[in-house]
């Protein structure tokens, strides 16, 4: 397999995808992502002087709704993450079965190893053919899916209860 550049033609525009082909990605493993809000804009809170976050109500919705992923899917982890006031970075363990794990004061988690059959430690995992039908295990685009609605349900309601800034369009930026 070739992991040279592909892109997708849609409406006139190339967008180039990030995605491998014919991965599977609810393989067990560690997956890094970034999201993006649409158009970069500022709805977490604001980057101080030095260099610290200081998250707003919307901010801290993120956090809960991040650390929360990992209720909602019990095949799922999440490790050290960061909320910047116009995207999250994250850590996303996809598991073959529910971690233990420790969480700090920052509500990011320290990862614990499980046992049982699967675990070598690495980061992804390779090329296999599509899961079948019965594996409990999300891909991470049902996880980052799920993250993104919940997420741009909080917060509309808190543009229409709290008066967060409102947004255009999408909360979220396409892919992550």
């Amino acid at each position: 397999m070739a992991f040279g550049r592909r892109e997708h033609r849609q409406a006139g525009r190339h967008r180039r995808l990030v995605r491998l082909a014919g991965y599977d990605y609810s393989q067990t493993g560690a997956y890094f992502v970034t999201v993006c809000t649409q158009d970069r804009a500022c709805f977490f809170g604001v980057a101080t002087e030095d260099s610290a976050i200081c998250w707003n109500g919307a901010g801290q919705m993120l956090v809960a709704q991040w650390a929360a992923l990992a209720d909602r899917f019990p095949a799922v982890e999440i490790d050290t993450f960061v909320v910047m006031p116009n995207h999250l970075h994250g850590i996303v363990w996809i598991c073959d079965s529910k971690p233990t794990h420790r969480t700090n004061a920052n509500r990011a988690t320290t990862r614990v190893a499980p046992t049982g059959v699967g675990y070598g430690g690495t980061v992804g995992a390779g090329l296999v053919p599509a899961r079948p039908a019965q594996d409990p295990r999300p891909t991470l685009g049902d996880v980052m899916g799920a993250f993104k609605s919940v997420t741009t349900v909080a917060y509309t309601r808190g543009v229409k209860t709290s008066g967060w800034p409102g947004f255009r369009g999408r909360l979220w930026q396409r892919n992550y």
